[in-house]
């Protein structure tokens, strides 16, 4: 036998509480229930609206992370105790109104990152540019051009195209105008045709006599990607199918004079023939 378990028999045991002190259990519920703000007592109050967050830094918006995230986390830790103790969580409105917060602070945070990348990438475009064009100017010095109309030049480049391209919606416009006109009209004429809505289209746009590459960027979109090769190409199968049918919309236009003209002599007018007959 060790002294250590002689110990710990002959050992008296401690008093934690003192003796003749009478306790009562009449206050234990306030360990477990709510206090009244918990509950919903407090009611006031509404979350952050987004035009009042875009009025704040950075970082005030980071440390209003971190407040909204710890309120949140207490209200999940009242409302896991509440479960477990089978009592009825009755601030769910807070956790809303903070969620709500949350997400708008979010929003904010990422049109402020939109916005940055957006200006990051222009000024990097513009820093790139402006170099291939001191880099082209140089080439040019060294080969032994007269490089004192390269700002002209780079001005054309970069906002000539974007004038051409509106001169060129412009005419599409107008020839789109044309075309509904012309169908309007023949819907409400009485005479007759043989002509569909395709070779009126057809019509209308020889009619505004667009140049090469205005009917290849009618009918290619990646024009400025294709090579000169393949543009001659497809220009000449462009002008190769409208010259079919063109002849295909004269064949119809002669086949019609010469149908009017067959049953305008088998079948002349019985007025006229009549006073042919008394003169």
């Amino acid at each position: 036998m060790s002294w250590n378990y002689v110990k710990n028999i002959t050992k008296k045991p401690r008093v934690l509480f003192p003796k003749g002190v009478i306790g009562n259990n009449q206050q234990l519920a306030d360990f477990t229930n709510h206090t009244e703000e918990r509950k919903g007592g407090v009611t006031t109050g509404r979350a952050w609206r987004a035009n009042e967050l875009r009025l704040k830094s950075n970082y005030d918006l980071h440390k209003l992370w971190y407040v909204l995230l710890k309120e949140k986390n207490r209200l999940h830790g009242d409302r896991l105790l509440a479960l477990q103790l089978n009592q009825q969580f009755e601030v769910h409105n807070n956790l809303k109104k903070i969620r709500l917060s949350m997400k708008r602070l979010q929003t904010v945070v990422s049109e402020r990152r939109e916005l940055r990348d957006k200006y990051r990438k222009y000024l990097e475009e513009q820093y790139i540019q402006q170099r291939k064009n001191e880099e082209l100017e140089e080439k040019l010095q060294a080969r032994g051009f007269d490089t004192s109309k390269m700002g002209e030049i780079v001005y054309d480049k970069h906002y000539g195209a974007k004038k051409h391209a509106a001169n060129f919606r412009a005419k599409m416009a107008e020839i789109e105008k044309d075309y509904q006109e012309k169908v309007q009209k023949q819907e409400d004429s009485d005479k007759q045709t043989v002509l569909d809505k395709d070779d009126m289209k057809l019509l209308t746009i020889n009619e505004h006599n667009l140049s090469e590459m205005e009917t290849i960027k009618m009918h290619v979109k990646n024009f400025y990607h294709i090579e000169d090769k393949a543009k001659r190409q497809i220009y000449g199968k462009i002008q190769s199918t409208k010259a079919t049918h063109a002849r295909e919309i004269f064949l119809k236009e002669l086949n019609l004079v010469g149908w009017q003209f067959k049953n305008k002599t088998a079948n002349p007018d019985p007025m006229k023939a009549s006073l042919e007959e008394l003169s």
